[in-house]
């Protein structure tokens, strides 16, 4: 099946091709200027749903700049909404060309490796699953692309996966639109309260996922 891995890896090299003036702005980190070169209306549909799905799967420049530029061209919940379905696609094709490429190596390559964070990465996901899914995905310190390869070369089932990563992205929008509040909400005040109940938002999350995991969900399956 790893023909079906290269057509994602093919698609995605597409992407950078036809998108690289734009992936470049992206790199400087400056929402406003990369904004200035952008439709102003839902045309920017068209790209920045791909380079979504291209971030996810090749992590070379910040998804809080696509979050941003949402949120500044789009109303709140539908630019909320279609950055974490996006990202959530991107995160399910890096995990599903890992796969399809075959696990087994990539799992005998971490564990030779002497990259102590990749070490820890892959034990989290071994140890916790959905859960460390989740916290991985929510609490933004690793590369999107990281996390899926790590989640893939674990007995992890794809199901719990998308389940975990879905949930851990929407974690991971909602925390960037509040830090982000300054640049695309004129009232910024309320940063910290939405900052408040974003993180018990998140020990409940983490709480359910972990007592799911508990109970016997089989990563295997």
């Amino acid at each position: 099946m790893w023909w079906k891995a290269l057509l994602i890896l093919a698609a995605a090299a597409g992407v950078f091709f036809l998108y690289q003036d734009e992936i470049m702005l992206m790199r400087q980190e400056d929402p406003a200027v990369v904004l200035r070169s952008l439709p102003q209306d839902r045309r920017i549909y068209w790209i920045s749903i791909p380079l979504f799905l291209f971030q996810n799967i090749i992590t070379i420049f910040p998804v809080l700049i696509l979050i941003v530029l949402h949120l500044l061209i789009l109303p709140p919940f539908e630019a909320l909404l279609t950055a974490s379905l996006a990202a959530s696609a991107g995160a399910w094709l890096c995990f599903k060309m890992v796969r399809l490429f075959g696990e087994g190596w990539l799992r005998s390559w971490w564990t030779s490796s002497d990259n102590k964070r990749r070490r820890r990465l892959m034990g989290w996901m071994e140890r916790y699953g959905m859960a460390a899914v989740i916290a991985a995905r929510s609490i933004p310190v690793l590369p999107g692309s990281l996390i899926s390869a790590a989640a893939a070369a674990v007995p992890m089932s794809e199901k719990t996966y998308v389940a975990g990563s879905s949930v851990g992205t929407i974690s991971m929008v909602l925390f960037f639109s509040i830090i982000s509040m300054p640049v695309w909400y004129p009232d910024g005040s309320a940063m910290w309260i939405w900052l408040v109940l974003y993180g018990l938002f998140l020990a409940v999350v983490l709480f359910a996922a972990w007592k799911i995991g508990g109970r016997g969900v089989n990563y295997d399956a």
